[in-house]
Formats: structure tokens, sequence, C-alpha cells
């Protein structure tokens, strides 16, 4: 089933999605996660999903803590101290579909965000009748 999807990180994801059994025709929870830089950006962005009701979801998440043994580096310091926006968004796991939605997020975002990745929220609920002795 890998040869399903193009040999990119995104084709890679969900051809391992695929590969664990799930029913890739069938609706999946993903959440897109956008790296902004300060509160006031996460509110612009927030407002801009909002207006083109773009997300199931939305959450809006601090990092101002510092892992131990972490440093400042060239790469890290404009998100050292980060703000996330996590986008819900319910939809059939294609990889159009993935880089479409991406490319959306990338032009809402404009210079005030980055999108960083996605991950899948996938729940597994059984439901069975109670055991319990018949009277």
């Amino acid at each position: 089933m890998r040869n399903q999807y193009p040999n990119d990180a995104d084709g890679n994801a969900l051809s391992r999605i695929a590969e664990d059994g799930v029913d890739m025709t069938k609706l999946l929870d993903f959440e897109f996660s956008i790296l902004v830089r300060d509160e006031e950006d996460t509110k612009i962005i927030a407002d801009k999903l909002k207006a083109v009701n773009l997300a199931d979801a939305i959450s809006i998440n601090h990092n101002s803590k510092y892992k131990k043994d972490e440093v400042v580096s060239e790469e890290n310091k404009d998100f050292w101290n980060s703000w996330t926006v996590t986008v819900g968004h319910t939809m059939i796991p294609t990889y159009e579909a993935v880089i479409e939605f991406q490319q959306t997020l990338v032009e809402l975002c404009g210079d005030i965000g980055e999108p960083d990745g996605w991950i899948v929220g996938l729940s597994l609920i059984h439901i069975s009748e109670p055991t319990r002795p018949r009277l």
C-alpha cells in the first residue's frame, strides 16, 4: 500500500496510517499545527479561520517552558517562546485533501504563522452490552 502515496512527508505519514489498518475511505479527525510568534497573531489567525469556516475546532497553546538541556539556537530562536494554533478538521484522508488543506492554511496565515505538520486523532470505541446475570 506504500506506493499508493507520493514519497514525501505527507505521503509517508498517510501510508503508515493506512498500513495500520485505518479505513482511508472514511472521515478522520486531523489536527494541523500553526506556529505563531505572539498571542495577538494567534487571535488574528483564529479570527481568519472562523471567518472562512475552515476549522471544526480551534485551540491556542502557549509554549513558554523550556525543556531540560534545551538551548536557544539560530534555528529555534524565533519560536523559543512560541504560540501554536491547532486547527481541527475532519476529512477523507486523501493525499490531495491533506495538501490542499495545508496550502489553504499557508495562504490564510500569510507572514504571521507557519503551518507545522499534522496528526490524526484515532478513537477506537467498543460498544457492547454489559455482562450481567440474567434473572
